[in-house]
């Protein structure tokens, strides 16, 4: 009788009596387990998320690499990093060393840093820039060699240090009509980077197309202006 009236006033008592039984075990029963959480996982970052600093930027040039394989015109363009140009009187032609390549007063234009091996360097509008890349790209002799390797277009070395993201790019082309000599010609394509927005940007180009083997070399001429210099290894 006692039990009727504890299921009739305590129904929620029911449960626990089907849940633990009505035997005369010595109390340990079977019990209800307490779950085991797992630990939470460090999420891995897609293969295509580009990441800042040394390690990031090399793991970026296997993306340029994969580009240059590709013949891809577009890759620089695209990241290219830009500054706005406002032309002054004293910017028009003859323009000064490094200043913006301007035709006439109150041109305005995206402006991109464009230097050449052993000569002047200028700000030019980005439209303009990367013809030779585009020229690598178009004449590349793949069949050819040299004590530099093939003639692909392909990252040679990398100088990467402080603030210095630069990847050298070579090739072996087809000897422009307006260059002196015969025969392929080994050139030569620096490029700077930046970390901007989540992405490696191109902030700047050197080309050297005359002595070109010069930035493909650890010591020499070239060592000021990429102090360290190493080799580039894609594997």
């Amino acid at each position: 009788m006692t039990r009727l009236i504890m299921l009739l006033l305590v129904p929620g008592l029911l449960f626990i009596a089907i849940a633990c039984g009505d035997g005369d075990g010595d109390g340990d029963g079977d019990a209800t387990p307490t779950p085991t959480v797992a630990p939470a996982e460090t999420p891995t970052p897609p293969a295509d998320v580009e990441t800042s600093g040394a390690d990031g930027f090399r793991q970026f040039i296997l993306t340029f690499q994969a580009a240059l394989d590709e013949g891809d015109a577009s890759f620089l363009r695209d990241r290219a990093l830009t500054e706005a140009v406002v032309c002054t009187a004293a910017d028009v032609a003859p323009n000064g060393s490094g200043g913006p390549t301007c035709e006439f007063e109150g041109q305005e234009f995206d402006g991109f840093r464009e230097r050449y091996w052993r000569s002047e360097g200028a700000i030019t509008p980005v439209d303009d820039a990367f013809s030779a890349y585009d020229t690598m790209l178009a004449t590349a002799l793949l069949a050819e060699s040299d004590d530099f390797g093939d003639g692909s277009v392909q990252v040679y070395a990398l100088n990467v240090g402080d603030d210095a993201f630069d990847a050298i790019v070579t090739a072996i082309i087809e000897r422009p009509a307006d260059f002196g000599g015969e025969g392929p010609l080994r050139v030569s394509y620096g490029t700077g980077w930046a970390f901007e927005g989540g992405r490696w940007m191109v902030k700047s180009t050197l080309t050297a197309f005359v002595l070109g083997e010069e930035l493909l070399q650890p010591e020499g001429e070239a060592q000021p202006l990429y102090p360290n210099w190493e080799l580039f290894e894609s594997s």
